[in-house]
Protein backbone atom coordinates (compact mmCIF):
# COMPACT_ATOMS: atom_id res chain seq x y z
CA UNK A 1 0.00 0.00 0.00
CA UNK A 2 1.34 3.44 -0.97
CA UNK A 3 2.20 5.92 1.76
CA UNK A 4 -0.30 8.78 1.94
CA UNK A 5 1.32 12.22 1.62
CA UNK A 6 1.56 14.26 4.82
CA UNK A 7 0.16 17.79 4.73
CA UNK A 8 1.35 20.38 7.24
CA UNK A 9 -1.10 23.15 8.13
CA UNK A 10 0.35 26.49 9.21
CA UNK A 11 -0.79 29.81 10.66
CA UNK A 12 0.88 33.19 10.18
CA UNK A 13 -0.72 35.24 12.94
CA UNK A 14 -3.59 36.38 10.71
CA UNK A 15 -6.69 34.20 11.15
CA UNK A 16 -7.73 34.83 7.53
CA UNK A 17 -4.74 32.90 6.15
CA UNK A 18 -3.59 29.29 6.43
CA UNK A 19 -0.66 27.72 4.69
CA UNK A 20 -0.74 24.11 3.51
CA UNK A 21 2.50 22.44 2.55
CA UNK A 22 4.19 19.11 2.01
CA UNK A 23 7.29 20.62 3.69
CA UNK A 24 7.39 20.43 7.48
CA UNK A 25 9.56 23.57 7.71
CA UNK A 26 7.17 25.71 5.58
CA UNK A 27 10.14 26.53 3.37
CA UNK A 28 7.99 26.82 0.26
CA UNK A 29 5.35 29.10 1.82
CA UNK A 30 5.76 32.71 0.80
CA UNK A 31 5.92 35.50 3.35
CA UNK A 32 2.90 37.77 3.04
CA UNK A 33 2.66 41.45 4.02
CA UNK A 34 -0.69 40.75 5.69
CA UNK A 35 0.80 37.97 7.85
CA UNK A 36 2.45 39.53 10.92
CA UNK A 37 4.30 36.40 12.05
CA UNK A 38 6.34 33.60 10.44
CA UNK A 39 4.46 30.46 9.41
CA UNK A 40 3.86 28.30 12.51
CA UNK A 41 2.84 24.65 12.37
CA UNK A 42 -0.71 24.05 13.63
CA UNK A 43 -1.54 20.52 12.57
CA UNK A 44 -0.31 17.53 10.58
CA UNK A 45 -2.76 15.47 8.52
CA UNK A 46 -2.65 13.10 5.57
CA UNK A 47 -3.89 14.30 2.20
CA UNK A 48 -6.94 12.05 2.62
CA UNK A 49 -7.72 13.58 6.03
CA UNK A 50 -7.40 17.06 4.53
CA UNK A 51 -10.14 16.23 2.04
CA UNK A 52 -12.64 15.61 4.83
CA UNK A 53 -11.73 18.55 7.08
CA UNK A 54 -14.32 21.28 7.09
CA UNK A 55 -12.81 24.44 5.66
CA UNK A 56 -13.84 27.93 4.67
CA UNK A 57 -11.72 27.80 1.52
CA UNK A 58 -12.03 25.81 -1.69
CA UNK A 59 -10.59 22.42 -0.78
CA UNK A 60 -10.34 21.21 -4.40
CA UNK A 61 -8.17 24.19 -5.36
CA UNK A 62 -6.05 23.64 -2.25
CA UNK A 63 -5.47 19.97 -3.10
CA UNK A 64 -4.71 20.77 -6.75
CA UNK A 65 -2.14 23.40 -5.70
CA UNK A 66 -0.59 21.00 -3.20
CA UNK A 67 -0.21 18.36 -5.90
CA UNK A 68 1.19 20.76 -8.53
CA UNK A 69 3.19 23.27 -6.43
CA UNK A 70 3.67 21.50 -3.11
CA UNK A 71 1.90 24.27 -1.17
CA UNK A 72 -1.26 26.35 -0.98
CA UNK A 73 -2.00 29.60 0.84
CA UNK A 74 -5.69 29.75 1.67
CA UNK A 75 -7.60 32.89 2.52
CA UNK A 76 -10.59 32.11 4.70
CA UNK A 77 -12.76 35.19 4.53
CA UNK A 78 -16.01 36.50 3.12
CA UNK A 79 -14.01 37.94 0.21
CA UNK A 80 -13.69 34.45 -1.28
CA UNK A 81 -17.04 33.00 -0.31
CA UNK A 82 -19.45 32.82 -3.21
CA UNK A 83 -23.00 34.08 -3.26
CA UNK A 84 -25.74 31.54 -3.85
CA UNK A 85 -26.63 31.22 -7.53
CA UNK A 86 -30.06 32.77 -6.95
CA UNK A 87 -28.41 36.06 -5.87
CA UNK A 88 -25.99 36.18 -8.80
CA UNK A 89 -28.74 36.50 -11.38
CA UNK A 90 -30.79 39.19 -9.65
CA UNK A 91 -30.50 42.75 -10.88
CA UNK A 92 -30.68 45.63 -8.46
CA UNK A 93 -33.84 47.68 -8.68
Amino acid sequence: MAKRPTVYIFSCGNPEFHGLSFQRDAGNLQNRPDCPEPWTLLKTVTLDELRILGATFDMQIAITNLKTRGYHIARASAAVLGFPQSFRNQQSE
